[in-house]
């Protein structure tokens, strides 16, 4: 019963938000719990093939260089040359796809970091490409508090997000 109550959960309507790459408050709306999310796009998939990669180290207030932790779209993108060549992502009538899905313990924190990310951040760090800033981008989620049946929060978190790719496909930007 699990399960099936959990799928149910993963395959209803999230809720949105449009990601203005050009405004540092665009998630400020979104809730600050536990959820699953889910970010589309139109961009083009040869775009993320081309994006240049994040730097590979950055230092921080204190003069220490750190490693970039910021993710390499591009070479994501190109981890799934098999599946766009057989045109097996995802992709509406729009050209709008899920690029990315995932799961976090703050949603709002999330949203931001996959948007302006600090290079110390595991994270898209979408606004860091200025050519990704022209097409449409939202951001969907569902809070786990919709989910009332688990004993286990961090659990079941984790099996909806599998569950969810498992229905929709691996987001292109998701690493494998």
């Amino acid at each position: 019963m699990f399960m099936k109550n959990l799928k149910e959960i993963v395959i209803s309507n999230y809720s949105s938000v449009v990601i203005d790459l050009n405004n540092n408050d665009w998630h400020i709306n979104i809730p600050s719990m536990p959820g699953w999310y889910f970010i589309e796009t139109d961009v083009p998939i040869s775009v993320f093939v081309n994006l240049s990669a994040p730097p590979s180290e950055y230092t921080n207030d204190e003069g220490e260089t750190k490693k970039c932790r910021n993710y390499n779209l591009s070479a994501r993108a190109k981890s799934h040359r098999d599946d766009i060549e057989k045109n097996s992502l995802i992709i509406n009538s729009d050209g709008i796809r899920a690029v990315y899905s995932g799961i976090h313990k703050n949603l709002m924190n999330r949203a931001r970091e996959h948007t302006f990310a600090h290079p110390g951040t595991a994270a898209l760090a979408l606004c860091r490409y200025p050519e990704l800033k022209e097409y449409k981008w939202s951001f969907h989620y569902k809070e786990l508090s919709s989910f009332n049946n688990f004993s286990n929060a961090d659990l079941a978190l984790k099996l909806g997000e599998q569950m969810w790719r498992a229905i929709y496909g691996w987001p292109l930007l998701c690493s494998g």
